[in-house]
């Protein structure tokens, strides 16, 4: 489980992310790319995706389960942000710890070789007004 600020762990206390940084191409809300700012560099670091819970039940153990399921496929790192809290996007009871209700609003960072895919993915299924995968 993830470091909530319980004092059990070493490591610092959850902070909110910076600003999302979506990859080169579409960007995660479908606009077009965004500006490059003055000594940005858009190689390094975590890819981020702001995205709104449309799911009238919010982000519930269905959809948590098949987010898990479909970032385990992947190398990299999955996290996801609803304000301070952060939860590991590989573990669907992270996920529903972070108690997202219709409305919410999530980052999802990826860091690793296979960001790109993996934020194309994950996004889809946050973003979903169904979000259910009925066929396994």
């Amino acid at each position: 489980m993830t470091n909530r600020g319980t004092g059990h762990d070493s490591a610092p206390r959850d902070t909110v992310p910076p600003t999302p940084r979506c990859p080169p191409g579409p960007t995660c809300d479908g606009s077009s790319d965004p500006p490059s700012l003055p000594g940005d560099d858009s190689t390094a670091g975590p890819l981020r995706c702001n995205i709104l819970v449309v799911n009238p039940f919010g982000l519930h153990w269905r959809i948590a389960e098949r987010f898990s399921r479909t970032a385990k496929g992947y190398t990299c790192v999955v996290r996801v942000w609803h304000g301070e809290s952060r939860a590991d996007g590989k573990s669907p009871t992270d996920l529903i710890l972070l108690v997202a209700l219709p409305g919410a609003e999530l980052v999802l960072e990826v860091d690793g070789p296979d960001a790109e895919a993996a934020l194309s993915s994950l996004t889809e299924i946050l973003a979903s007004p169904g979000g259910e995968d009925h066929s396994s």
